[in-house]
């Protein structure tokens, strides 16, 4: 600060000021031209500047800058001076060390509030997603018989019968009433997964035709994959669905068309995660989804994963579009963030963990039609899918033990004198889930193979993370008794 019409910005390396820093003791300069310390005394001299004081403003243990007073003639500084300047650059230190405290609380406290917010989100959903996922639970089973017994039905009927378009219809409704278990079951994060090494580069050419259907011809659709490998280790029918409800949400966020790119990349997060998103460090796979429609403001995007909210007027959409999407993600160990504003659309940015397996080759088909002799147990506390699925493998030539509950089973493989060389079994059960109690009867029946049929899954960090191994499968509730013994047979023979 000039005292009589000087400068009062110093230039990088004017040495008086860096050197009162560094040393935290104030020095005067009766003549800068003669000062060894002064490193660019033409600025000076162009300045006209003879002589200066320079005081530090120590903060807490370090010199945060230095106050300087210069003159355009020459002086020298007396002790009262110096004082006087030092008892102001302590009070500015405090006030801009006070300052800079206040910054960083108030920064502290925004990251608490945000923090604090995301985790009264991820309680209302875990609430949410309990309450769902136990109904979704219940609610497949009643599909399972419905949808099984619509299909026995069907098989029993001519193609001219009058009463085939009835069971259509039903049908129908029960395959959409089961599309939304699915739903929550995916929300809730509840779905048991049948995980496979896949390249999401490859999932994304699969549903591209049928995402081009669905966007119409008024919206511009477009792909950008990282060459090579993209591979993860995921659900490939859940991710299927992720794509396909991030393109219809950015549908219904472009009425009057516009454009939607779907992209892949790889990417390394390190202790820093990208923004908005609380990813661990690792190696992941980015999948993209970015629209050009009208955007969402700050609150709706707080809430844009929340179950059953939705911007749309009162009959269109469920509001767990978007739900599923953060649902199945999570459930991948995967992360997901949103990047949006009013009229600039919006960007879905999901990161799945990176797999370094090669990717798993196409399961063969199975005979249409499969038959079987084998004797299986059966294990499912429901009562009508228990009398379902014995008629359709009866049917198909099995022998079928059944059992209610899973100490039954376990008493059952204990003690049946012949081979029993299938499990068919639940997973949600009374007294224990199926898992263990496979894992029980696996001890006294080495050889036994394990098929379980279930569309919810209590606990999926106590799962098989592939269930498509040699000696085990998966069959998703609801399913009809003809992909029952088809599913059967092939576990045989394997």
């Amino acid at each position: 600060m000039p005292a009589d019409g000087g400068v009062d910005v110093l230039p990088p390396g004017a040495g008086l000021a860096g050197w009162v820093v560094k040393e935290r003791k104030s020095r005067a300069a009766p003549d800068l031209l003669t000062d060894p310390l002064i490193f660019q005394k033409e600025w000076f001299m162009a300045a006209g500047i003879v002589s200066h004081l320079a005081v530090p403003l120590v903060g807490g243990d370090a010199a945060i800058g230095a106050l300087v007073v210069s003159t355009r003639v020459r002086r020298d500084f007396d002790r009262e001076e110096i004082d006087l300047l030092e008892i102001f650059a302590a009070k500015a230190a405090i006030a801009l060390s006070n300052a800079r405290l206040y910054r960083e609380a108030r920064e502290a406290y925004e990251q608490l509030a945000r923090t604090q917010d995301l985790l009264t989100q991820a309680q209302k959903m875990d609430a949410v997603g309990r309450l769902a996922g136990g109904i979704a639970h219940d609610f497949n089973n009643l599909l399972t018989v419905i949808i099984g017994r619509i299909d026995a039905l069907l098989e029993d009927l001519s193609d001219d019968d009058p009463r085939r378009s009835d069971l259509d219809l039903i049908a129908g409704a029960a395959e959409r009433a089961s599309a939304l278990t699915r739903q929550l079951l995916a929300f809730s994060r509840k779905q048991a997964l049948t995980p496979t090494v896949v390249d999401v580069n490859a999932i994304v050419d699969e549903v591209a035709s049928l995402l081009r259907r669905l966007l119409g011809e008024d919206i511009e659709f477009a792909t950008a994959l990282v060459p090579g490998a993209a591979r993860v280790r995921v659900d490939r029918g859940q991710m299927e669905q992720v794509i396909v409800n991030l393109a219809a949400n950015a549908r219904d966020a472009m009425p009057s068309g516009g454009r939607l790119t779907i992209s892949t990349d790889r990417v390394d997060v390190t202790d820093t995660p990208p923004p908005g998103v609380a990813a661990p460090p690792g190696a992941y796979v980015l999948l993209a989804v970015t629209d050009s429609g009208h955007g969402m403001d700050a609150e709706t995007r707080r809430r844009v994963f929340d179950p059953f909210f939705t911007t749309k007027e009162v009959g269109r959409g469920t509001g767990l579009g978007l739900a599923t999407v953060y649902g199945i993600v999570k459930q991948h160990d995967g992360h997901v963030a949103v990047d949006s504003s009013p009229g600039a659309g919006a960007t879905f940015r999901i990161y799945l963990p990176r797999a370094d397996a090669e990717v798993a080759a196409p399961a063969a088909p199975a005979a249409p039609r499969p038959t079987g002799s084998e004797t299986i147990l059966l294990v499912e506390d429901e009562q009508e899918v228990r009398r379902l699925a014995p008629q359709a493998l009866e049917g198909a030539g099995y022998r079928v033990i059944e059992a209610a509950l899973p100490t039954d089973a376990v008493r059952i493989a204990e003690e049946w004198p012949q081979p029993i060389p299938l499990l068919v079994t639940d997973l949600v059960m009374p007294q224990m889930n199926g898992r263990v109690m496979a894992d029980i009867v696996r001890s006294a029946r080495p050889a036994i193979k394990t098929l379980f049929i279930s569309g919810y899954s209590a606990d999926p960090a106590t799962f098989e993370t592939d269930l498509e191994g040699p000696g085990w499968s998966f069959l998703a509730k609801p399913f009809t008794g003809r992909a029952l013994a088809k599913t059967v047979r092939d576990l045989l023979d394997r």
